[in-house]
C-alpha cells in the first residue's frame, strides 16, 4: 500500500490548528490532540515498517517548511487569539457602575423568554435586592494591539483582577512573539538577500 507523506503532515497540522483555534472554549483539546498524535505515531510507525510500500526519497523540505512557517504562524495565531478572547470576555457588553439600583426595581420579578428548541414560552423568576449594582452598556470588543487591560475605558471597565492578569500574560507574550516572527520574516525575505549582495557566503566542502 502506497502512502503520501504530505497527507500525514496535512492531518497533523489540521489537528494542531483546530486545537489552537478552539483552545479558549475547549482547553482539554490539548490532551486529546496529544493522545491522537501518540496514536498516529504508533500506527504510522507500524504501517511504515510492515504494511506500507517504500516511498520515494522526499528529503526534509516538507518538515522544514512546516516547522519554520506553519507551526510558527499557528503558534502566533494561538497566542494572539487567546489574548483577544480573554480580553473581550464575558461578551455581554454590560459594565458595572458605582451606583445602586433604584427602589422601584427592588423585589421579585418575572420575565418571559422563548425556548429555541421547542418554541414554548419559558418563565424566569428573579429577585433584585438593594445591594445590587446598576449596569450600563459598554463595548467589550477589544480591537487595540496588543490586547491589554489598559485599553479599557476609564469609566467602563469589565475585566476582573484575574482576567487582567491572564490578558496581560497573553497580550505581552503575543506582542513579542509576533515581533520576533516579523523580524525573522524580514531577515529572510529582505535583509538577508541584501546582505548576500555585498558578502560572499562561505560553505565548507566535505571531501
Amino acid at each position: 500500500t502506497a502512502y503520501e507523506l504530505s497527507e500525514r503532515y496535512t492531518d497533523m497540522t489540521k489537528f494542531l490548528f483546530f486545537t489552537f483555534y478552539y483552545a479558549a472554549i475547549f482547553p482539554s483539546g490539548f490532551l486529546w490532540t496529544a493522545a491522537i498524535f501518540v496514536a498516529k505515531y504508533l500506527f504510522d510507525k507500524y504501517s511504515l515498517l510492515r504494511v506500507w510500500s517504500p516511498a520515494p526519497h522526499m528529503g526534509s523540505q516538507i518538515a522544514i517548511f512546516s516547522r519554520k512557517y506553519f507551526f510558527t504562524a499557528a503558534m502566533t495565531f494561538y497566542i494572539l487569539s487567546m489574548s483577544y478572547t480573554f480580553a473581550s470576555f464575558p461578551y455581554d457588553n454590560a459594565c458595572p457602575t458605582s451606583s445602586q439600583v433604584s427602589e422601584d426595581y427592588i423585589g421579585n420579578h418575572t420575565a418571559y423568554t422563548v425556548d429555541d428548541d421547542s418554541g414554548d414560552v419559558v418563565e424566569i423568576n428573579f429577585s433584585i435586592s438593594q445591594d445590587d449594582t446598576n449596569y450600563k452598556y459598554c463595548n467589550q470588543r477589544m480591537v487595540a494591539f496588543p490586547a491589554l487591560p489598559d485599553w479599557q475605558p476609564v469609566d467602563s471597565k469589565w475585566m476582573t483582577p484575574d482576567q487582567e492578569k491572564a490578558v496581560y500574560l497573553f497580550g505581552i507574550t503575543g506582542f513579542f512573539f509576533a515581533l520576533i516572527v516579523i523580524l525573522k520574516i524580514l531577515w529572510r525575505l529582505v535583509i538577508s538577500p541584501i546582505v548576500s549582495c555585498f558578502t560572499k557566503p562561505y560553505k565548507v566542502r566535505v571531501p
